[in-house]
């Protein structure tokens, strides 16, 4: 670099780091793919986007990449990532979305037009406030609020000392997209929820409102599910670490690896726990004695068990599907296809249902594995389930739909669909009060259903992240990033109108 050179980026740095940030969006997308090779390789994504800013002295180039074909690979792959973060930015708040997508385009519309720069920045300082604006959590830490205003300033000083034209319309364009909408998702799936409206049939056991809660709960871990063991205490799992701690005064780790997604109680003569772990492990861990291990190749999220032939199932992450001898674990058979969002055992049809991505329903013969019936949904990502074994039906919910489907569990038929919030990842059924209860991971509610009868659900505000819904005698217990809350059916049902 010459000397002029080095002169004229430090002169300015503030637009240097704006140029930076500028860059920083697209080429980390554009790059993104080395970390999916090997973690590691994600370090190189600042010193190229430092090259990309400085070359921008020396050498004019019409595009960020060095030949047409690698700057049309580059476009490619930044609008997919791009692309990608919209839908999830649609289903957590449309209408943050909406005002983005309307900002980047007045943003690309102004700039390059010398006479209305200053719009090209109003947009994206309008599509700050923004995200600010809908999402509180960017507003309740000094850090960010820090981050926000270096971040504004910046592109501020880019504009007002003219670097700007170092910069090209398309990733400026990207940077008013992405920028809000990836501040909001980073608050949507990493912190706690600590404002929320009260209803009086939802209590919270631990909120994350509450400063001397329990340590994963305020900090927003990523939890799993909230189980009662056979002694009446409360196990929590989560995806961080701890992965399961028991509940008692005061907690106790179970385990420090990440827990999967659910956790059975086995309260026979033979007390025990089971369930998967994000390392790899199932573990069948006996109130007595030493808990049996098992190390698969994937990791753990769900696991069944059948206690009448001693048998266990476990569900790996993408395409894994092991059958397991309880209590030693011992491998029976081993299944690989596709890739699995959820698996439940019902024992009165003697049948094992898999849920997959865009491969819809699949009921399998516990013992071998074998395809026995299939309902093909190829616009689902799939979704969880839950058995009705008084009316004989199976509840699938769809993971980024708005509708619960109502099936006939023995050949798949589909029976009814039920309106339902988008993205409800977890389902319960209270067999007493005849209630189906759904829990949005995007809206944050709980829907509580008369299934088979007339009259509109119930809507409670429980925290965005629902996880996971549990029966505990005449309540149900579950996990958001608001903490770990219980329902009263009893008063609930009540309230259901015809």
């Amino acid at each position: 670099m010459t000397s002029s050179a080095r002169r004229k980026i430090f002169r300015w740095p503030p637009a240097a780091v704006g140029l930076y940030l500028i860059y920083h969006f697209p080429l980390a997308l554009a790059y993104s793919g080395l970390a999916a090779i090997w973690t590691p390789l994600a370090l190189l994504i600042p010193p190229i986007v430092l090259v990309a800013v400085f070359r921008r002295t020396e050498i004019r180039v019409d595009h960020p990449i060095l030949s047409r074909l690698a700057a049309g690979l580059y476009r490619l792959w930044v609008l997919g990532f791009t692309a990608g973060v919209l839908l999830l930015a649609l289903l957590v708040d449309r209408w943050l979305l909406a005002g983005v997508v309307a900002l980047a385009g007045v943003g690309c519309w102004a700039f390059e037009k010398n006479q209305r720069q200053w719009v090209a920045y109003g947009s994206f300082a309008a599509a700050v406030a923004l995200a600010v604006w809908r999402e509180p959590l960017l507003a309740a830490d000094a850090a960010r609020l820090l981050f926000g205003a270096v971040f504004l300033g910046s592109i501020a000083w880019l504009f007002a000392t003219g670097e700007v034209h170092r910069a090209r319309r398309f990733d400026f364009t990207v940077l008013i997209l992405l920028a809000p909408t990836i501040f909001v998702l980073t608050a949507f799936y990493r912190f706690p929820e600590t404002s929320l409206q009260a209803d009086p049939d939802v209590e919270f056991l631990y909120s994350a409102a509450d400063p001397a809660t329990l340590p994963p709960v305020r900090n927003g871990a990523d939890l799993r599910f909230a189980v009662r063991d056979c002694a009446g205490e409360l196990l929590l799992g989560s995806a961080d670490q701890p992965g399961l701690e028991r509940l008692a005064k005061p907690p106790l780790e179970v385990e420090h690896a990440p827990a999967g997604d659910n956790l059975l109680v086995s309260c026979t003569a033979e007390e025990a726990l089971f369930y998967g772990l994000r390392n790899g492990e199932v573990v069948w861990r006996p109130a007595k004695g030493e808990p049996r291990r098992l190390m698969l190749p994937q990791p753990i999220l769900k696991v069944q068990a059948d206690p009448t032939t001693r048998r266990a199932f476990a569900m790996g992450r993408t395409d894994l599907l092991t059958v397991l001898r309880l209590p030693g674990l011992d491998p029976l058979v081993e299944r690989r296809t596709g890739i699995n969002i959820d698996l439940l055992f019902v024992p009165e049809t003697h049948s094992l249902y898999r849920s997959s991505l865009f491969g819809g329903v699949e009921m399998l013969e516990p013992g071998t594995l074998a395809v026995r019936g299939r309902l093909a949904l190829p616009t689902s990502v799939g979704g969880t389930m839950v058995y009705d074994s008084d009316h004989e039906r199976l509840f699938l919910s769809d993971w980024l739909g708005a509708v619960i489907r109502v099936l006939d569990p023995l050949d798949l038929t589909l029976v009814a669909k039920l309106t339902a919030p988008y993205g409800v990842r977890c389902l319960a059924y209270d067999r007493p009060r005849q209630l189906l209860l759904g829990g949005s991971y995007f809206t944050g509610e709980v829907w509580v259903y008369r299934p088979y009868a007339p009259g509109k659900p119930v809507r409670l505000p429980v925290g965005r992240r629902v996880r996971d819904l549990t029966m505990d005698g005449d309540h149900c217990l579950g996990v958001s990033a608001a903490g770990v809350f219980r329902l009263n059916l009893e008063r609930i049902a009540a309230r259901i109108s015809p």
